[in-house]
């Protein structure tokens, strides 16, 4: 299907790719029997030919806000132009997070239910292709359109060596400089560091002239991208990164740079109170001590705000919920019966047909329904639920942790 499209076409109908921490690709295409599933199963209805001939694809992927608008954009410029010319309709599902679309995937897989295409997350590639949940995508795409991939992004779309995503919606740090501090500094403001040693003496020049120098996110993908310029990894490059490779030359070399910076070139870090702590010095920090009466202004501010909104509009905070139920609640927590917790949640969520898809962790019951409007959320904090959150397509539970279902 896709060795015909140019690399272009295929990026901009975005229905391979790699993101955040993970990788995109096809599902379920080389089971191996397990799980019932037959050789080359694609799903119950993956690439089925609708009436008119052309063939019906599903793509599912996480997130929303731009990331959503952008996954939606692309597919229907895909079937508009590509899948148009080619008999090819895709159509989009949003799937809620990583964790929730990795759940629901296995579960599709097992009832045989999967999407054709996937958003993935990268360190959960190698689990999918194991279990052959998903397909490698090599005889699918034309090597000229690969090369033309940043190498770099690449390395984590492979695993055991099979290609199984491309690079999509990758989330990576971003270097960027103040263009107006470069003037004042005397610097090229149309030209940003190149080098390690261009950072250095952007840093210093800007240092000479008062102002801070660079800052630096105190976070492991920084770290990383940092050691990779400087010929290493932290991990090995392998997507289950195997061993740590943190203590070898070329990421030592990199803390290394980093201390020198922050010692002696004006470099620093936001990580929170210990840095406020121990680098309020740093010539980066001016001023660092507005920070605390700052943060008491704040503070008293969404106090007033937040105080006056919840007394005037009655809103119902946790803890200030209409408490009718609360004998009927407590009759079932004395009781410790959690048969009856149970029945009572499945009737308040609307029943055992409502539901498509079910998560747990020791105090959160995560569904997927059908229908909100079945949802009765008096009925379910009867059961001694101690609160009920609604994101778009899934509604949790809270409770304490002996009353996990």
């Amino acid at each position: 299907m896709s060795s015909n499209l140019s690399r272009r076409q295929f990026v901009r109908a975005g229905l391979l790719g790699v993101s955040a921490l993970g990788t995109l690709g096809l599902a379920a295409c080389s089971g191996d029997g397990a799980n019932g599933s037959d050789a080359g199963r694609a799903g119950s209805d993956a690439g089925q030919a609708g009436s008119d001939g052309t063939i019906e694809l599903k793509y599912w992927y996480s997130w929303t806000d731009k990331i959503k608008e952008n996954n939606e954009e692309r597919v229907k410029e895909f079937n508009e132009t590509v899948g148009k010319e080619k008999g090819i309709h895709v159509t989009a599902e949003y799937q809620g997070s990583y964790d929730d679309l990795n759940s629901k995937l296995k579960t599709a897989f097992t009832a045989n239910e999967e999407p054709d295409v996937c958003v993935m997350v990268i360190n959960g590639t190698q689990a999918f292709a194991d279990g052959g949940m998903i397909q490698p995508i090599s005889d699918l795409i034309a090597k000229e359109d690969l090369d033309d991939f940043w190498p770099g992004l690449m390395k984590n779309c492979y695993a055991s060596d099979e290609l199984y995503g491309v690079p999509y919606l990758r989330s990576t740090p971003v270097f960027y400089y103040n263009k107006t501090l470069f003037e004042k500094a005397g610097l090229d403001a149309s030209k940003a560091p190149a080098t390690w040693d261009d950072v250095v003496a952007a840093s210093d020049a800007l240092k000479a002239a008062g102002v801070a120098g660079y800052g630096f996110y105190s976070y492991v993908w920084v770290m990383t991208a940092f050691t990779y310029c400087n010929g290493g990894t932290l991990f090995t490059d392998q997507i289950t990164a195997p061993s740590a490779t943190f203590n070898e030359a070329p990421a030592a070399e990199t803390v290394e740079w980093f201390k020198k910076g922050v010692a002696e070139h004006g470099f620093s870090f936001s990580a929170g109170a210990t840095d406020l702590l121990f680098s309020a010095s740093l010539p980066a920090a001016a001023n660092t001590w507005m920070i605390i009466p700052l943060g008491f202004a704040a503070f008293v501010v969404f106090y007033l705000v937040f105080r006056f909104a919840i007394v005037k509009f009655d809103l119902k905070t946790p803890g200030r919920e209409d408490d009718d139920t609360e004998a009927e609640k407590q009759v079932v927590l004395a009781n410790n019966d959690y048969t009856k917790v149970g029945e009572i949640v499945l009737e308040g969520i609307g029943g055992k047909d409502n539901v498509v898809s079910l998560d747990n962790c020791i105090t959160r019951l995560r569904f997927e329904i059908k229908d909100y409007t079945k949802v009765d959320e008096k009925k379910i904090k009867s059961a001694g639920v101690a609160g009920v959150i609604r994101p778009r397509t899934m509604f949790r539970l809270s409770s304490e942790p002996r009353f996990s279902l």
